[in-house]
């Protein structure tokens, strides 16, 4: 970024051996690294980096739930910057690829509409953050409910600007109405 420095959140796992070799890969379609990876959110794990220095990583459990069988594990494959996997269709992670300093927007965002009672949003469940040795948190990854639904947003509103693009006033009227209920 613009003269600082940028991170990035890249989890890796190692298989193989001495003998036949090892591979590095990505762990996101691994049941073993979401069982660990669960089990450490849903126990609050926090352990120091192998940088030092006062560096650590901690798993946030808001909610308080509770451990439970992961069941089965699959990637979002949207066109996505970050990773996205389903727990079962009970819990949704979403890993960060980059790691801007400063306050993420959606931590921010789901935390302040979880403090509504009724809101629309899945429940917020924790997240997980690095903590550098001077103290700047960044967030790695945010575990919330699962919600089946029928699509992502961006889909349905652009399906909804070709049905409303028939009728005269169809966008402006469905716009509003999205203004208003976003608002709430």
């Amino acid at each position: 970024g613009k003269g600082g420095t940028d991170r990035y959140f890249l989890p890796l796992m190692l298989a193989g051996n001495a003998v036949t070799g090892y591979s590095v890969y990505e762990p996101f379609n691994s049941t073993a690294f979401f069982e660990y990876f669960m089990d450490s959110f849903w126990t609050g794990l926090k352990f120091e980096t192998l940088s030092g220095g006062g560096s650590f990583v901690e798993f946030k459990n808001t909610s308080g739930s509770g451990r439970r069988d992961l069941g089965i594990i699959r990637q979002f494959a949207g066109e996505l910057s970050n990773t996205i996997i389903f727990l079962d269709e009970a819990e949704a992670v979403k890993m960060y690829r980059r790691l801007p300093a400063g306050i993420n927007p959606d931590l921010e965002v789901y935390t302040r509409l979880n403090e509504f009672k009724g809101s629309p949003v899945p429940p917020f469940l924790g997240y997980v953050a690095y903590t550098g040795s001077g103290g700047q948190e960044y967030v790695l990854s945010l575990v919330e409910s699962f919600v089946k639904n029928k699509g992502d947003a961006w889909q349905y509103f652009l399906g909804k600007i070709k049905e409303y693009s028939a009728a005269p006033d169809g966008v402006e009227k469905y716009a509003g109405g999205l203004g208003e209920t976003i608002a709430r």
